[in-house]
């Protein structure tokens, strides 16, 4: 298995918008994704064809909030105060099957590999 992009990742200030704004853009509902415990957000999911997904994100305010930064720049002001605004494309996501190489040679800071859940699914993730 390659490194591929898996999906991509629409920040926005709450779960409603982000479906509101799908709905605007693109004709369709998204369903509900899951919950994302570790980092105090959850989000819509929709595939988007064999191997490919679209992700609305938000911070889950029935939650507490994690002991660091959340995933995408959540806790980012500029980010905070965009997506107040409008939902915004954060970013791209990406599968793959040696996580640590990946980090390990990434051209960025791409965190440190740990495990999240969602629901009964979980996976490594490079958080920072």
């Amino acid at each position: 298995m390659l490194t591929k992009i898996d999906h991509l990742v629409i920040g926005a200030k709450n779960l409603g918008q982000g479906v509101e704004y799908v709905k605007e853009l693109l004709g369709v509902e998204m369903p509900f994704g899951g919950v994302h415990p570790k980092m105090g957000t959850h989000n819509l999911l929709m595939q988007l064809g064999d191997d490919i997904f679209l992700e609305i994100i938000s911070i889950n305010e029935n939650a507490d909030p994690p002991k660091r930064p959340r995933w995408f720049a959540l806790d980012d002001p500029f980010v905070r105060k965009q997506i107040e605004v409008s939902p915004k494309l954060l970013t791209w996501v990406v599968n793959t099957p040696d996580i640590d190489t990946l980090i390990e040679n990434a051209a960025f800071p791409a965190g440190q590999p740990e495990l999240v859940t969602s629901g009964e699914i979980s996976w490594y993730f490079g958080l920072p």
